[in-house]
């Protein structure tokens, strides 16, 4: 079956060697052919160096979440899935870990929220605490997890994105 470009050329070459009567514009044609191909192949795993190297990594990271080999389908699957997904679902995904850090770290530094509430002893302290720290916009932000803005992360993304290209 001849389902690559490698393939098809190996065919053409093969007919125009042996069985066509090949003219001097045939065999021109067909190095044209060949030529722009492996240009093309070889420019495309330049570009996608960086892209390959996740890749890999990911897939080895679905390996062992999977508990498989190279030889279960299931892994390969699930990362293909992964990575067709659309780029703003993990700009969306990316922009909520940012915002929910935010409202763990404000948590944190206020020093509240860290039992249930049914065994917090002092709840009006607390909600004391609370009451103060958002009239801060920053920290009320920080609480309601509105830190970050799916523009803003895609924004701030893409410069480091580019920074590790242009430094490649």
């Amino acid at each position: 079956m001849i389902n690559t470009p490698e393939k098809a050329l190996k065919h053409f070459h093969f007919k125009l060697s042996n069985s066509w009567k090949a003219s001097k514009a045939d065999v021109e044609s067909f190095e044209i052919i060949k030529n722009f191909i492996v240009k093309k192949q070889k420019e495309q795993q330049h570009d996608y160096e960086l892209f390959a190297k996740l890749y890999i990594f990911a897939y080895g990271e679905f390996l062992k979440k999977y508990k498989s080999t190279v030889f279960d389908v299931v892994p390969q699957k699930e990362l293909n899935k992964f990575v067709l997904r659309p780029l703003t679902s993990f700009l969306s995904d990316f922009t909520e870990l940012l915002n929910v850090s935010d409202q763990y770290k404000i948590i944190s530094d206020l020093n509240i929220l860290k039992t249930h509430p049914a065994l917090v002893k002092d709840k009006k302290a607390e909600t004391e605490v609370l009451m103060q720290a958002i009239k801060d916009k920053k920290k009320e932000d920080a609480f309601m997890g509105n830190v970050w803005k799916v523009e803003d992360v895609e924004q701030n993304l893409y410069a480091m994105i580019n920074g590790i290209i242009n430094l490649k």
